[in-house]
């Protein structure tokens, strides 16, 4: 049983997020959070599909080789050598900006085996509360190419069934004098 152990963590690709680049009008220490928040959506969206490497794996990872990032790695051509340091699939990258009266949060997926950008996405938000709540989903959904599907609201019966009528896949039945499915 322990053989097989890492072969199914093999069986998953395996991606490292790099920290988020303030560009301007942000600070280092909300571009620091943003990051946070992007690992957070990671898991959620690609926690099942990807193995993720955690920042402190990151971290410990990129010391064992004496790597340093001086500044922010925000391009895809030191994605893919940090990429290669954590022996990981793809890299994310990003930025994090303010134009105009606006905050902007940009993340691209490289593929460190292509050397290609996988997916790339930018989504805008009026105030960092916005970023925290929907940009930064939307951006981690949409670069996995993994973006929730809308709720279907449940379908209004015709006032016409009976006790008993199928309708929609299910048996019509009433509570309170109010018909249900």
């Amino acid at each position: 049983m322990l053989l097989l152990l890492p072969c199914l963590l093999f069986s998953q690709q395996t991606v490292g997020v790099l920290d988020i680049s303030p560009l301007q009008g942000v600070s280092a220490v909300e571009a620091d959070i943003v990051t946070d928040f992007v690992y957070d959506a990671l898991y959620r969206y690609g926690g099942g599909k990807y193995l993720i490497i955690s920042r402190q794996n990151r971290e410990a990872i990129l010391a064992e080789h004496e790597f340093s990032m001086s500044g922010f790695c925000d391009n895809a051509s030191c994605a893919l050598e940090v990429g290669k340091y954590l022996s990981a699939d793809y890299v994310v990258i990003g930025s994090f900006t303010k134009f105009g009266s606006k905050y902007y949060l940009s993340l691209q997926l490289v593929d460190v085996n292509t050397t290609g950008v996988a997916g790339s996405v930018r989504e805008g938000a009026d105030d960092l509360d916005g970023i925290a709540s929907t940009a930064v989903d939307a951006c981690v959904a949409g670069v996995f190419g993994s973006a929730r599907p809308a709720a279907v609201p449940a379908p209004i019966p015709p006032p016409n069934l009976k006790i008993g009528d199928s309708y929609a896949g299910g048996i019509v039945f009433y509570l309170d004098g109010k018909g249900g499915g």
